[in-house]
């Protein structure tokens, strides 16, 4: 076994724990803890298979197992910033939201005094 073998398998294993705390504090919801976790474990298992990666890509298309986890990761990462940016643009419609009530709700209290 090679030495990034043991470094990516132990940051699999952190990251799996990592899971398992952050669900027992109830900080992730069950499916994303599913998702992370079935993700890590897959990252966990093609460490120790690698030959396993190479079966999967030639089935898709691609040369290497090494290029299918790059194409993977690039698309897992674009998916993850556009939930983000989702997330910010609703979080900043509510801010914007609140932040009207207030000012017309101060407003309103002004004039009545």
């Amino acid at each position: 076994m090679d030495y990034i073998q043991l470094i990516t398998a132990f940051a699999a294993i952190l990251v799996i724990a990592n899971l398992f705390s952050l669900l027992r504090r109830r900080e992730i919801g069950y499916r994303r803890f599913f998702a992370w976790l079935v993700l890590w474990l897959g990252v966990a298992f093609f460490t120790f298979y690698p030959q396993r990666a190479d079966f999967f890509a030639s089935k898709l298309g691609i040369d290497r197992g090494t290029d299918l986890a790059l194409f993977g990761a690039v698309i897992l990462i674009f998916y993850i910033i556009l939930k983000i940016f989702v997330r910010l643009e609703r979080i900043e419609r509510n801010i914007t939201k609140l932040v009207r009530g207030r000012a017309l709700a101060e407003s309103e209290k002004h004039s009545r005094e």
